[in-house]
């Protein structure tokens, strides 16, 4: 009883704290931030991005596309906030609007509830994410960050465990996200938020993973379950979806990010399991593999570079 008492004092003091935090950036806020922007400079366009990390992100794709292109980055503090904002501008109907474009995830959004507006991009996978993690990033890293440059056959022996592991990872999170799926498409909300640790997901090692034991309700806990009828519309359509392009990006990230720490303290050692040499006379700092970097040598979205072009700003 005192235990759930103090799961429902947490998940209010949590709600509570949610409520603060729209408050500071719903909607209403934004367009006041972007009323004080305007009153400064009327000519810059402005790109509203969803968080801090796709205005990181985008500024690499977009110095790859258009280099020339200088713009105002217009975080939101989420998509619901922006996507709030958006309609905001639209009902006002002003000059407010003007000269700002909108860069959104696609989330599990089916195409037609996607908005369709001349001043909006989505990607075509999840989310940013989904863009960081995959075998040509690691690649490149592997060339540079890990210093194995000039021997191909070491790469493709470490790219390959990365393809074995990330593919069961995919598989061992499949039924999580099929919870968020259903939950996106059926208007369910989710208690208590959604993991934000790879330890609630996997047991992740060099060369292994396996479940952490966390079964899929528990970990996407619904408000209240849908019945049989409601998500027997949707198995078919998830079922349909590509793991790597299509699931939530940030668990993808997650996997990645912790892997590839792994991965540089078995380059760094000095009998490393995976990599056939030890490094002399240099060492892998896991420190600089950040956001930036996987941004910098990531694929860049379909659509996105048409998108840039078709902007009067970039003519």
């Amino acid at each position: 009883m005192n235990e759930t008492r103090e799961n429902n004092s947490s998940a209010q003091h949590d709600n509570y704290l949610n409520h603060l935090k729209s408050a500071r950036t719903g909607p209403a806020v934004l367009k006041t931030r972007l009323i004080a922007f305007r009153s400064r400079d009327k000519k810059s366009p402005i790109f509203a991005f969803e968080g801090s990390d796709d205005k990181s992100v985008y500024y690499h794709w977009v110095r790859r596309i258009k280099p020339g292109l200088r713009y105002e980055p217009f975080p939101c503090a989420g998509k619901p906030q922006a996507v709030g904002l958006w309609e905001m501008l639209e009902r006002d109907r002003g000059e407010l609007r003007e000269g700002i474009y909108f860069f959104m995830d696609r989330d599990f959004d089916s195409e037609g509830n996607l908005i369709k507006s001349g001043n909006i991009f989505y990607t075509d996978r999840y989310s940013i994410d989904n863009y960081l993690v995959g075998d040509d990033v690691l690649d490149e890293i592997l060339k540079n960050e890990f210093h194995c440059h000039g021997d191909p056959d070491c790469r493709a022996v470490v790219v390959g465990i990365f393809f074995r592991l990330y593919n069961d990872f995919i598989a061992l999170t499949k039924e999580v996200n099929r919870r968020l799926f259903y939950s996106r498409r059926l208007g369910i909300s989710i208690k208590n938020g959604l993991p934000d640790k790879l330890g609630k997901l996997v047991k992740l090692g060099l060369t292994e993973i396996e479940t952490a034991g966390f079964s899929a309700d528990a970990l996407v806990a619904y408000e209240k379950e849908p019945d049989i009828h409601e998500v027997a519309g949707l198995e078919q359509e998830f079922a349909a979806l590509d793991g790597p392009t299509r699931y939530r990006g940030k668990f993808a990230r997650l996997f990645f990010v912790q892997w590839l720490n792994t991965l540089a303290a078995d380059r760094n050692s000095d009998a490393p399991a995976v990599f056939r040499e030890r490094l002399v006379n240099e060492k892998v700092h896991a420190s600089r593999i950040t956001l930036d970097c996987l941004a910098a040598k990531s694929e860049l979205p379909s659509g996105l570079a048409e998108f840039l072009e078709n902007l009067p700003e970039a003519a």
